[in-house]
């Protein structure tokens, strides 16, 4: 539903990052390199990250699919896959959801539970990590953009806090403090927010967003009619539960 009224804006005009977990990156007109002269124009770059979706996941469904009907031989997502991407974490083999968003958002490796945040150096590191750069925070595709006038956005179905949509515009190296990761997404002025409010913003953080002509709506009826950015739309968690539920 959410994700739905958000792909509305594509129709808009204006050049934003619009992340869900989606990430849109429209380029500037006549900004096209001129190697790729005779390639149609990219007005956006999505990303969309399905929590917890690996190659097994989607192998399990190919076959269940099958299973059920023998002429299906693949997914709808299967045209669409062109390529592979190492996401585990920097000393271990498996990532979490913070440190493969990292690898996604950053290009770099780091710890579990660290968001955006290049690794200290330890015993197990399975990747060459440099001392000297313990805990700097790693530039994300997304404030690269806005640094290069792009327009930025965040769609998500949980708390705009959650390590995904994190790792696209805070840092930190604790997934899990909320606080911090709150000020540093609301702070970082992306002109777009679609997702579950976080217990963790405050009367200042709210204060600061209307200073920048953000409009906060919290109401299903008003969502549908947004037309302008900048806009932040903060649901309530009972009005988005998980599927099961």
């Amino acid at each position: 539903m959410i994700l739905k009224a958000g792909l509305r804006y594509l129709l808009f005009g204006r050049k934003f990052i619009f992340f869900s977990v989606l990430l849109l990156l429209y380029t500037e007109k006549g900004s096209a390199n001129n190697i790729i002269k005779k390639t149609k124009r990219i007005k956006n770059v999505i990303i969309m990250i399905p929590d917890g979706l690996s190659i097994p996941v989607l192998s399990l469904a190919r076959w269940y699919q099958w299973y059920a009907d023998s002429l299906k031989t693949q997914l709808a997502i299967d045209p669409l896959i062109c390529g592979l991407v190492k996401t585990h974490s920097s000393n271990a083999l498996i990532g979490g959801s913070a440190s493969t968003a990292t690898c996604f958002s950053t290009g770099h490796r780091t710890q579990m539970g660290f968001v955006a945040m290049y690794p200290p150096e330890t015993y197990d590191d399975l990747v060459d990590i440099d001392p000297d750069k313990a805990y700097q925070p790693l530039m994300t595709v997304m404030e690269a953009a806005r640094l290069s006038g792009k327009a930025t956005g965040i769609v998500v179905t949980c708390e705009f806090t959650h390590a995904t949509p994190a790792c696209f515009i805070a840092h930190f190296p604790d997934r899990y403090r909320r606080s911090v990761l709150t000020k540093q997404v609301v702070y970082n002025d992306i002109d777009l927010l679609f997702g579950l409010t976080s217990s963790s913003l405050k009367k200042p953080e709210i204060d600061y967003l209307e200073s920048k002509n953000n409009e906060i709506i919290s109401d299903y009826e008003k969502f549908k009619s947004i037309r302008s950015l900048p806009a932040w739309v903060l649901f309530k968690p009972d009005d988005m539960k998980f599927d099961i539920d």
